[in-house]
């Protein structure tokens, strides 16, 4: 990071240090280094310029997210405030997350905005895992863990590599985790619910997280995931003057809205989750407000803004 970031925290620091804290005077800090760098950024050549302001808002958060994220993973292992393996999948399902935020904005600001939906669908998984991990103990987080090596022994049986099957259905059976279904992992926490059989699914791990009026995200976001027909005749980069006879492989500054709101809602959420508001991440989770106008210190106010997008309406 540059030296601007780190005089921005020395004065975050500064402000915390003292017995009243201003919420004025650190907010001026915090839109002080937003606007310094974005002066840095406004050259930067970016071919969706209908939304180059948010895109270059976009781009500072991450640097930001990704270095204080890479902080507090260290904080969370190291100093006992977790268990290890909780420690150790927060800090995993950060780092994908993070790494897909960089990815979605390289599409958006190229005009790949289909593409970076199909992403959204990624954010929203890691977010429901998150949440999931973080509102439950350290035996559902190893569980988590030791079930990651599932997607090992598909490859495994694909590519007939015989020792490594038996290597992880030993360790599977000594385990006495089961092989079958994809989220077995959670069985416990679902052992009261008569409403889950004995398969799980994903939308019912969606249903127990605060993302579950969310869930029409995850179901628009599935269409641009697969080779869905429905998913190209109403693709979110057409303009509204092509219909679905036009030939579209262009890239487009239309859907970057929809992408810009749907990272508004999840970047709060699953930051929240992993950061859980600590003190020493007030800089993070304020930047995060005054990126996208919200009052993150308020949980139940961010998510009463979101409700309104329970359901989907396609184009």
């Amino acid at each position: 990071m540059d030296k601007e970031y780190y005089e921005c925290l020395s004065k975050v620091d500064d402000i915390l240090k003292r017995k009243s804290i201003s919420s004025e005077d650190l907010l001026k800090v915090i839109d002080d280094y937003i606007n310094l760098k974005k002066e840095n950024l406004y050259n930067y050549n970016i071919k969706n310029l209908k939304y180059k302001e948010q895109i270059i808002e976009l781009k500072i958060l991450f640097k930001v997210m990704d270095e204080e994220a890479f902080k507090y993973s260290n904080k969370i292992k190291y100093n006992g405030l977790y268990g290890i393996y909780k420690a150790e999948v927060k800090t995993r399902l950060m780092m994908m997350f993070i790494k897909t935020i960089n990815e979605i904005i390289c599409m958006i600001e190229n005009g790949f905005c289909s593409c970076a939906l199909s992403r959204i669908r990624y954010v929203y998984e890691i977010s429901v895992f998150m949440n999931i991990i973080e509102s439950n103990d350290e035996k559902l987080a190893k569980n988590f863990w030791d079930y990651s090596e599932k997607s090992r022994l598909k490859i495994a049986r694909y590519i007939k590599d015989i020792d490594t099957i038996k290597d992880i259905c030993t360790r599977f059976k000594q385990k006495n985790i089961i092989i079958h279904g994809d989220y077995n992992w959670a069985k416990d926490i679902f052992k009261n619910n008569k409403s889950v059989k004995e398969q799980i699914y994903f939308s019912d791990l969606a249903k127990m997280t605060k993302l579950k009026n969310l869930y029409g995200i995850y179901v628009q976001s599935c269409l641009y995931s697969h080779a869905d027909i429905f998913g190209s005749i109403t693709s979110i980069d057409k303009y509204e003057f092509e219909d679905r006879y036009i030939w579209i492989t262009t890239p487009s500054e239309q859907g970057t809205e929809i992408i810009y709101k749907y990272l508004k809602i999840l970047i709060p959420i699953i930051s929240l989750d992993y950061f859980a508001s600590s003190k020493e991440c007030v800089f993070i989770i304020t930047m995060i407000s005054r990126i996208f106008n919200l009052n993150l210190f308020d949980k139940l106010k961010m998510l009463d803004e979101t409700r309104d997008i329970e359901d989907v309406t396609y184009k």
